[in-house]
Parts: C-alpha cells; sequence; structure tokens
C-alpha cells in the first residue's frame, strides 16, 4: 500500500503535465501567410506581439493574394491577412466544403498613384485612370502589379467589372513599377501606399472625385483620414481570414491585431485602423 501511494505520488507531476495544453493563444507557434502588400506591417505586429508574449513564434510568409486564398481554400493554413475579400465564387466553395472561417475587419488602405517628378502632370481624375486602365484612353502609360496580386484583383473586381485592365502594362511587383516610372515621364502607376518609402525621383499624385454638391473636381491623396470617410477613392479594406480549429497563437495574434495596441502599429504604417472607433480631427 505504501508502494502505492508513493508511485502515485510521483506519477501525479506528470498526469498534470500532460492535461496542459500543447498550445494556447499565448503560447505555441504559428505560420501567418499574408498578401505580400503588407508584409512590413505584418512584420511590425509579430515583433510586437511576439515581444508581450515571449512563449509564442510567429512566422510570417509572403503570398499573391489569390495564392493565399487557394492556400486557405484548401484547408492547408489557419491563418491569411489578404486584400480583398472573398469572391462570390470562393464564398461559395467555402460553404460547399463547410469551412469555418473567420473574418475580421484589419485595417485600410489606399492605392498610391505614383509618377515621375518630371512629369509635368500633377493632378489626375479617377475617371482618367479607369480610361487608361480600360484602354479608352492612351494619354499616359499606366503600370499595375501582375495578376494574383492584391491590387490587380482590386482594381479588377471593384472598378472593371470584373475585366482584366486592357490598358495597363503589368509589371511583376511595386519595385519594378517605381523603376519604369523614374525613366517614363508620361506614365502613371499604381502601388500601395504603404509601401511608398523614398519619393525623391517620384512624386505621389492626388486623385480627382466628383463632388455632386459643388459639381467640381476634389482632389485627395491618400492619407488615413480619407481611407477612413471614404473620400479617397482607391481605398480598399485589408482583412484576415482564421481558420484556426483549436483556439491556437494564430486565435492570439487576431486578437492581437484587431486590439488598441494592434492598431496603434497599424497607423505607424499609413494604414487606417479598421477594428477601433478613431476620432477625425479638422485643423482650419
Amino acid at each position: 500500500m505504501i508502494r502505492l501511494i508513493l508511485f502515485c505520488i510521483l506519477l501525479l507531476p506528470i498526469l498534470n503535465t500532460c492535461n496542459e495544453p500543447t498550445e494556447t493563444p499565448t503560447k505555441g507557434s504559428v505560420t501567418v501567410y499574408t498578401d505580400e502588400s503588407v508584409l512590413p506591417l505584418v512584420i511590425k505586429e509579430k515583433d510586437a506581439f511576439t515581444s508581450i508574449y515571449n512563449e509564442t513564434a510567429v512566422k510570417v510568409i509572403p503570398v499573391k493574394t489569390s495564392e493565399g486564398i487557394e492556400k486557405l481554400l484548401k484547408d492547408d493554413i489557419v491563418m491569411f491577412i489578404s486584400s480583398r475579400n472573398f469572391t462570390s465564387s470562393e464564398q461559395t466553395i467555402i460553404n460547399n466544403r463547410r469551412l469555418d472561417i473567420k473574418t475580421y475587419d484589419f485595417c485600410y488602405g489606399g492605392i498610391a498613384v505614383l509618377t515621375s517628378r518630371q512629369n509635368s502632370l500633377t493632378k489626375i481624375s479617377f475617371d482618367d485612370i479607369k480610361d487608361l486602365l480600360t484602354g479608352k484612353s492612351s494619354k499616359l502609360k499606366i503600370y499595375l502589379p501582375s495578376e494574383k496580386t492584391g491590387i490587380y484583383e482590386f482594381i479588377k473586381g471593384e472598378f472593371l467589372d470584373g475585366k482584366p485592365p486592357a490598358g495597363a502594362v503589368l509589371l511583376d511587383g511595386d519595385k519594378e513599377i517605381k523603376e519604369a516610372l523614374k525613366n517614363q515621364p508620361q506614365s502613371i502607376g499604381l502601388t500601395g501606399f504603404n509601401q511608398v518609402k523614398d519619393t525623391n525621383s517620384l512624386r505621389i499624385m492626388p486623385v480627382g472625385v466628383l463632388n455632386y454638391l459643388t459639381k467640381q473636381i476634389d482632389y485627395f491623396i491618400p492619407h488615413p483620414a480619407y481611407f477612413i470617410n471614404g473620400q479617397y477613392p482607391l481605398t480598399r479594406e485589408i482583412f484576415i481570414f482564421l481558420n484556426d480549429k483549436h483556439f491556437g497563437v494564430a486565435s492570439g495574434f487576431t486578437s492581437f491585431l484587431t486590439s488598441t495596441e494592434g492598431q496603434k502599429v497599424v497607423l505607424s504604417e499609413n494604414l487606417a485602423p479598421g477594428s477601433v472607433s478613431v476620432k477625425i480631427v479638422s485643423h482650419k
């Protein structure tokens, strides 16, 4: 009997250890796939999260938007940060496969219109941009990131009724677009505003939209305040797609991203918070 009691005492710590969950929202590891256009933001968020919860490890992998969503629909990944929402056909796949994918509002970003500083044109209307994209106008050459990128799919889905931008020249990414613009004054390029760090040789163009009250064109630069109130016409929303069946680190990281602390990091990257209230102060 004494031996049995001693055995049970020795076994108790082992049983307690076995009952501890191997992963919790603040303990364990996760691989997060992200749209490459918001990679710097997600890395900053990861660093902030893991510095607070030092028993977590977050690996961030950048992919093109369609590639990330494809992995999610195949149930291969638990988390994807996307620069567009699901299409109707993708939502049908989710429903048919009964995938439990939760969608969270993360932040708002803007697509900047860049041009060479040698270009005499200093601003452009939204309608002129659409005419260039469709090929209706050829006054300027217009560059877009390649297919499967968030910007390409956003432009195609939101402004071109799902039709390819026939008038645009497609380049691999933002870096290639910026290089092309430096050598061609009569051209513009569309890129994520949060990725515009160096404007020594390039200029951000204000984009104009018709004010139906004044019948005048109002021009706006990409700015978080204009993303929130919808005045900047090339505003897009960034989403978090979560497929975490075990309520692990992916869920914990999502909670952090949508918290006040996570949204402060959003602002530091020229993006607008999407999950917390923001007060816009007008300076006159």
